[in-house]
């Protein structure tokens, strides 16, 4: 296996592209009109669509795992006051520090450290 691309149905392609360019710097590796395919940042491949009718919105959570509870911080003050957020905080059940957020077209991001 090459690579996995994991695809997403969002309603506005534009959102996303500011949203995951600008805020978690990843690159537009394909533009394919309907779908764009992101690489993110060497770590793999995500992609979002506009053309899944049958897939709903919102309907999975895409994970972040950092190595520090210091950089999980740093991306909730990015992140606070551009997107719905919630606070950082630890998770005895699963032994992570985490928090969520809902990205431009309403995707559940989890940014988290295993502790």
């Amino acid at each position: 296996m090459k690579e996995i691309i994991h695809f997403y149905k969002v309603d506005d392609l534009t959102k996303a592209q500011d949203f995951y360019q600008k805020f978690l710097g990843w690159t537009l590796d394909k533009n394919q009109g309907l779908c764009h395919i992101y690489d993110v940042n060497g770590l793999g491949k995500i992609g979002f669509c506009t053309h899944h009718p049958s897939q709903k919105n919102n309907h999975t959570c895409i994970t972040f795992v950092y190595d520090s509870i210091k950089e999980v911080d740093a991306m909730y003050e990015l992140l606070k006051d551009v997107v719905e957020c919630e606070q950082p905080h630890h998770n005895e059940q699963f032994q992570i520090y985490q928090f969520f957020a809902k990205d431009p077209n309403n995707l559940t991001l989890e940014f988290q450290v295993f502790e």
